[in-house]
């Protein structure tokens, strides 16, 4: 039995956990994604591209992509999760902040998902001077699949979801510690206040309120906009100077005391996984409670990263594409990124959400 809407509003934020025990939610989530594959070259921009030939009679054709790829996705998912219980970490929530125990909600979240994803392939002539080009596509078959998840909820002056109840165990001075921890939303914001995203690309205000509905109750929802800092278009040079440290690596030949130096590159932690680069689009908040979605999402993947040059083998009569993450292999080496972007359309609507009794409390799915 649920208990009503109106029980929530009685939480203590800051000195309790961010939710009651066994508040549950449930909706729907209608989405689409269009995954995309891009290379960026320094001063050479950004194409659309899957893979190289690598190998050709000519550098301009060993330079060519395989081909650009596309693969869409749509999917229906049905989502409830629960707060099960409580405890204490020592989890940073803000960077530089002295880090004391916190409160954390732990959740778990079960979803069942109805996908089905088409793929369109664009294929090049490899003949360099011929510049034709044609579309096939590949229809996969509908899937289905039940998944469960736990993870961890903090707040602040800020919401933050804790990915996985591992994070709990994150020792506060670990590089990777921050990177573990997504923003959720502000904790009471003010009508018309603007706030940020951890990495910088998408900005927040608060616009009034909406009366929305979930199930039977009407809520007075806060309307929070969303709006992208970066233009996807220029994406790729955005996520070299974002994703790629270039660093001066320094060495002493012990032998004659010759000094060599060269440019290294290594992949920021933040990039080091699928994230999320921005988001557009508006969002409903009730107690602290996401109720309602309409978004786009920009998803990032770093596929491959380093230098790269190319070396023609007049014997052989061939030219070879060449990388390394040392940029002294050759003095024509450029900075290159290859990745994955995925744009991603949500519309998410709670249907149900309450507390429930303690005998319908439980962490197994």
């Amino acid at each position: 039995m649920r208990r009503l809407l109106g029980v929530i509003a009685v939480v203590s934020l800051g000195c309790g956990s961010t939710y009651p025990v066994g508040l549950t939610v449930s909706g729907e989530t209608v989405s689409t994604s269009d995954e995309t594959f891009f290379k960026t070259v320094d001063g050479e921009g950004t194409v659309a591209r899957f893979g190289h030939r690598g190998v050709a009679p000519t550098c301009d054709e060993a330079a060519m992509p395989e081909y650009a790829l596309t693969n869409i996705r749509r999917t229906t998912t049905q989502m409830s999760w629960q707060v099960f219980g409580e405890t204490s970490s020592g989890h940073p929530l803000l960077p530089g902040g002295n880090y004391g125990s916190t409160k954390v909600s732990l959740v778990r979240q079960d979803t069942h998902s109805v996908v089905d994803t088409e793929s369109f392939y664009t294929y090049y002539s490899t003949d360099s001077d011929d510049e034709s080009e044609w579309q096939e596509s590949t229809q996969d078959l509908t899937a289905a699949y039940d998944v469960s998840s736990y993870y961890g909820v903090a707040s602040g002056e800020y919401i933050f979801k804790l990915r996985s109840l591992s994070d709990l165990w994150e020792d506060i001075d670990s590089s990777d510690a921050n990177a573990n921890v997504t923003l959720i939303t502000k904790t009471s914001p003010s009508d018309g206040e603007f706030w940020s995203d951890t990495n910088g690309n998408t900005v927040y205000q608060v616009d009034g309120t909406r009366d929305l509905s979930v199930g039977s109750e009407t809520v007075e929802a806060s309307q929070i906009l969303m709006f992208q800092v970066t233009d996807a278009g220029t994406m790729g040079q955005d996520l070299m100077e974002v994703c790629l440290e270039e660093g001066l690596y320094e060495e002493v030949d012990s032998s004659d005391g010759d000094e060599e130096s060269y440019l290294t590159v290594v992949l920021n932690a933040t990039c080091s996984s699928n994230f999320t680069h921005s988001q557009v689009g508006t969002q409903w908040w009730f107690e602290k409670v996401l109720v309602g979605e309409e978004t786009t999402t920009y998803s990032v993947e770093v596929l491959d990263y380093g230098y790269e040059w190319y070396e023609e083998n007049e014997d052989l009569g061939v030219c070879t594409r060449q990388t390394s993450k040392d940029q002294d292999a050759s003095p024509d080496a450029k900075l290159f990124l290859e990745y994955a972007l995925t744009v991603s359309g949500e519309l998410w609507e709670a249907d149900s959400m309450g507390v429930v009794d303690e005998a319908e409390i439980s962490a197994a799915p």
